[in-house]
């Protein structure tokens, strides 16, 4: 685990000293609340079916640009060449990349959410906490999916486009729909109904953390 937190470390230590992602992200994030909030009508806003929605438009927009920097910046630097010669496995690379860059991740979420409770009427009551769960569970996922997806295009032409392309159908399919599922189970199901869909999340995150180790070991 040692070489997994050093990597961690080096990745949270690299975007701090410059603070572009962070920055870049966070204002992509705030436009497009902004934005959301002075389109809406008040009716709009009040219905809970909406909230699932803004929050994860923003955290696929905002984390996406978060992501694609780290990425960029690892390749123009020659990160990701200079770890592979260290005499560590493949897997603890990618173990620690998914550590780093869902650490920011983190910190992103928390912000997107900040700024919608700030923005929006809260329509999740005193359960906002199981919904900055479900949207925090599903952020490892798409944090996970993007590393490997990054990491198997990163010798191609347009590495990063690729990954977009590649990576949100197959989030939106699995953790983001799950995660939308939970926090609308807040307001019309019933607590167990909410702990299934949680469940569904964390196989999911389990599975590709499980797929990214198996993959980073065959990958070149």
């Amino acid at each position: 685990m040692k070489p997994a937190a050093a990597i961690f470390l080096n990745e949270i230590k690299i975007e701090l000293r410059s603070l572009q992602g962070l920055v870049a992200s966070g204002m992509i994030s705030l436009v497009l609340l902004f934005a959301l909030r002075f389109t809406l009508s008040s009716e709009d806003i009040d219905q809970a079916q909406l909230a699932p929605g803004i929050l994860w438009s923003a955290v696929i927009f905002s984390g996406m640009s978060l992501l694609s920097n780290t990425s960029i910046k690892a390749n123009e630097r020659g990160t990701i060449d200079f770890m592979r010669m260290i005499p560590v496995s493949k897997s603890t690379i990618f173990f620690g990349k998914v550590l780093g860059n869902s650490f920011l991740l983190l910190i992103e979420v928390l912000l997107i959410f900040i700024l919608y409770s700030l923005l929006f009427t809260n329509p999740f009551g005193t359960d906002w906490d199981k919904a900055l769960l479900a949207l925090i569970l599903g952020s490892l996922g798409m944090s996970i999916v993007t590393t490997i997806v990054s990491q198997l295009a990163s010798k191609i032409p347009g590495a990063w486009m690729a990954t977009i392309l590649i990576t949100i159908p197959i989030l939106l399919f699995t953790v983001i729909e799950a995660s939308v599922r939970a926090m609308a189970t807040l307001s019309n199901s019933t607590l167990d109904d909410y702990n299934n869909v949680i469940m569904f999340i964390l196989l999911y995150n389990f599975s590709f953390l499980a797929a990214g180790i198996w993959i980073s070991e065959f990958s070149d």
